[in-house]
């Protein structure tokens, strides 16, 4: 088995399989079988099952509830403290941090949070990602499906083009960002490559989805990685250092839904890149995490955090986006994936996800995906619960 201080141990004879381009049944824990179900077949190491890890660093679905779901929640205020007040006293709002979080118009608020609880030696940050939580999930939608940006560089002199993803016909429809003259681009999905033709010349513009690279860890998807940095130079990075040295030992929660998981899960990666956290001192707990980065980045980040866990509710449609695609330009999931494909209520079972990101758990639904379930986690309205202040009485 292989394994990385505390990280849970890695199936080495997956591990050697795939790595001869083999495929590994996990149910059947053998390489390069006859047939193996769909869900249980792995042909990269970033799906070989692990063993169960350190207690320390399991899921608890109590805890998550009782604790995690509230810290989450509070972020969808703009005065978090009204959700601690209510449902966890002992944790004080340190600061908030509210900016403009993209660097092309629309403009896109983004808004986070940190907070200390001395009784519980522990420091959070939370992302909330955009204040119209009402519609974040649709805002998500349409960007990545209806209006996805894409910023393209003519290769010939440099110019950037801004473009536009419309679903129907995978045609790209992108406007020269210079002039607003438009080209229409069509999407090679191999690579997530798209070639446009611009009509005045017939000239033709080679365009890849915007990623930045992630120190020497893979790629993250450029609005995610854009977006902590606005935050972090926005008063988070100042605030950060000042927690660390005023408590320290103490344990940092870093939480986030939909958007801001991804922001979550950069934040967290980049506080253990640059050696400001150590991982086993991090918990890091999303709901409707978007994928966020590349297989390098996904691969680095289970090689790290022990405690990682990205909740899923059912057919939460947001997860699944953007989509993983294919080989040279794929976005990957990081582990571990907790599925409730259920109403969420207490008690409900779940299924911790053998796999970071292939055809399990909530894949297996394919297309059969919701709006509906992105919002409600855990029996609240995320939203509209947390922007309300946390109430205990609550009707669903």
């Amino acid at each position: 088995m292989v394994s990385t201080g505390v990280i849970a141990k890695t199936d080495e004879n997956c591990l050697n399989c795939v790595a001869r381009g083999k495929e590994w049944c996990s149910s059947m824990k053998s390489c390069d079988v006859l047939w193996c179900p769909s869900e249980h077949s792995v042909f990269n190491k970033i799906n070989c099952p692990q063993e169960e890890r350190d207690s320390k660093y399991e899921y608890n679905d109590d805890f998550i509830r009782k604790k995690i779901l509230i810290t989450t929640a509070a972020v969808n205020s703009n005065q978090p403290q009204r959700c601690f007040d209510n449902q966890m006293p002992s944790m004080q709002v340190y600061n908030t941090y509210d900016v403009n979080c993209s660097s092309l118009p629309p403009a896109v608020p983004c808004f986070a949070y940190t907070a200390v609880d001395s009784e519980q030696k522990v420091i959070v940050v939370s992302f909330r990602g955009t204040q119209n939580n009402l519609q974040l999930a649709e805002e998500l939608i349409t960007y990545f499906y209806n209006g996805m940006q894409v910023v393209c560089k003519w290769y010939a002199s440099g110019m950037q083009v801004v473009c536009k993803w419309y679903a129907s016909g995978m045609q790209v429809v992108c406007k020269w960002y210079a002039s607003g003259m438009q080209v229409v681009c069509k999407w090679y999905a191999s690579g997530m490559q798209v070639v446009c033709k611009w009509y005045a010349s017939g000239m033709q513009v080679v365009c890849k989805c915007a990623q930045r690279k992630f120190s020497s860890h893979g790629n993250i998807f450029s609005f995610f990685y854009d977006a902590f940095f606005f935050l972090w130079e926005g008063g988070l990075h100042e605030d950060i250092l000042q927690l660390q040295t005023s408590y320290p030992g103490y344990e940092l929660w870093i939480n986030g839904h939909s958007l801001g998981g991804a922001l979550a899960s950069v934040a967290a990666s980049y506080l253990v890149d640059q050696k400001i956290w150590r991982p086993e001192n991090i918990k890091l707990v999303t709901m409707g995490q978007p994928r966020t980065g590349d297989y390098d980045y996904a691969l680095w980040h289970d090689q790290t955090f022990p405690y990682s866990f990205r909740i899923v509710h059912n057919r939460d449609i947001v997860p699944h986006i953007p989509p993983q695609l294919g080989p040279g330009y794929s976005l990957y999931h990081h582990r571990t994936e907790i599925w409730y494909p259920n109403d969420m209520e207490m008690g409900a079972e779940f299924q911790k996800c053998e796999s970071a990101d292939g055809y399990y758990c909530s894949a297996t639904l394919d297309f059969n995906l919701s709006y509906d379930d992105h919002g409600l986690y855990f029996v609240k309205e995320m939203p509209a619960w947390g922007g309300a202040g946390c109430p205990t009485l609550w009707l669903k």
